[in-house]
């Protein structure tokens, strides 16, 4: 007689359409889908500069011009999410790299929470798929050449004096000044989870 195979676990990862109601560009397009497929490789057509909004799967607005918004260019991948929460997706992620567990990467189809709206899944990913968690942290110290306080950029604890938000912002499908407005009121002094759609990781260790 058979065993029956252990059910998979789903976790749903939501990626905003939109950015919130608190941020200076409300309602725009975060256009995250359409970067995180170009994070993944999932499709060449975004490897160009790609106006796609995410609505629909199939179309595509693509073209070798480059898009810009505010005179900067947009179209660089989402390879990972920060979020808050770190013990849960810490248990999360080790089902995952256990093999016992997946992640929906998903957006809504319209307005989050909207009656008769629904969430439309971007992809599953699981442990052969490179995704992985690392840490972020800020340390503030006093510099001992100069008596400035100054903060450094710490992943799983420990300090990273060459990552600069720039990395970091852009990593997230955002330029600085979004990401700025993204987090403002989060505070960094305790670990913030960083949530990989790809093998890489800051510090140069693969997942």
């Amino acid at each position: 007689m058979r065993k029956k195979k252990e059910n998979m676990r789903v976790y749903v990862l939501m990626l905003s359409k939109e950015f919130p109601k608190d941020h200076p560009k409300a309602g725009q397009p975060t256009r995250f889908r359409c970067k995180f497929l170009m994070g993944r490789k999932f499709s060449e057509a975004c490897t160009w500069a790609c106006s796609y909004d995410g609505t629909e799967n199939t179309r595509r607005s693509c073209s070798r011009n480059a898009i810009v918004e505010d005179g900067k260019l947009w179209n660089f991948p989402k390879i990972h999410t920060i979020r808050t929460n770190l013990e849960r997706w810490m248990k999360i992620m080790q089902r995952v790299q256990e093999g016992k567990a997946l992640i929906s990467v998903r957006q809504w189809k319209g307005r989050p929470y909207e009656k008769g709206n629904v969430q439309v899944e971007i992809a599953r990913l699981g442990k052969d798929d490179g995704v992985g968690l690392q840490t972020l942290s800020v340390m503030e110290y006093t510099d001992a050449d100069d008596g400035i306080k100054r903060a450094v950029f710490c992943i799983d604890g420990k300090p990273m004096p060459m990552l600069t938000l720039k990395q970091i912002a852009e990593n997230d499908g955002l330029t600085v000044e979004d990401w700025k407005a993204w987090f403002t009121g989060m505070t960094f002094d305790k670990p913030l989870p960083i949530i990989h759609f790809t093998s890489f990781r800051y510090g140069g260790q693969e997942g």
